[in-house]
């Protein structure tokens, strides 16, 4: 009797282990899988909050600071496309759009690190702005929207004469915004607080050419290119009956 209770003690026993095993087993990955789940929820709602407050917007542009390292091929600004991508040196097209201002900052300077001496990566949108006509330096140029007006201007170099801030026009899409800039350059007013778009144009008309000006700019050299071969083959000409002169003698 005592061996058989003594088996029936080890056999509860063992019973007992076995359920509270496969409970374990069975429990704990649901508590597992439960906590996951609630970590990639989270997740998914931080991505999705980013992407609607991305920064980056299609047909804009992208400065990309390295600096102290500003030689670095990524230093400098990209252009975004209509769907969103910028093409960076080395990796190819990304998508920008759906990325905050610091998700592209670590993604960049995970995949360019290893090539960096000082790996500072910092990233900022910035706009594309033309500034045509009679300017020094006419052309596309990228600016922060925090700009002044006076700060592109600067860029493509100023007028090329006086008149050419009274007579500076703003456009988009082929229509005039604003005829009468000299109260923006006056207050140094931002081009965001303007309402500045990417694409955006600023213009002054050319100084029309005097016919002395244009004489001596593209005629005069050209005369005095052809008056120096004339003489050049006169000169030939002369030395060359001379010699046959003293030969005949």
């Amino acid at each position: 009797m005592h061996n058989n209770n003594s088996r029936r003690r080890i056999a509860i026993m063992l019973i007992c282990l076995l359920i509270s095993w496969d409970c374990v087993i069975v429990i704990a990955p649901l508590e597992a899988s439960s906590g996951i789940g609630l970590k990639f929820d989270n997740i998914a709602k931080n991505v999705q909050k980013t992407t609607g407050a991305s920064p980056f917007q299609p047909g804009e542009g992208i400065f990309v600071d390295t600096f102290p390292d500003t030689s670095f091929v990524l230093n400098g600004n990209f252009a975004i496309d209509e769907e969103g991508m910028v093409e960076f040196p080395m990796i190819g097209k990304i998508k920008v759009t759906d990325l905050s201002q610091r998700e592209l900052e670590e993604f960049l300077k995970s995949q360019f690190s290893n090539f960096m001496k000082y790996p500072m990566v910092r990233v900022k949108p910035v706009m594309r702005i033309s500034v045509l006509g009679g300017v020094k330096k006419p052309g596309l140029f990228y600016v922060d929207n925090n700009s002044s007006l006076w700060e592109i201007v600067k860029m493509a170099g100023g007028p090329t004469f006086e008149d050419g801030f009274d007579k500076m026009v703003w456009e988009r899409d082929n229509s005039e915004i604003s005829g009468d800039l000299i109260p923006y350059l006056e207050k140094s007013t931002s081009l965001k607080s303007m309402g500045f778009k990417s694409g955006d144009q600023i213009w002054t008309p050319a100084k029309q050419e005097s016919f002395w000006t244009f004489f001596a700019q593209n005629l005069l050299p050209l005369m005095s290119f052809v008056t120096t071969l004339v003489l050049f083959y006169y000169t030939y000409q002369r030395d060359l009956l001379y010699l046959q002169s003293t030969q005949r003698k």
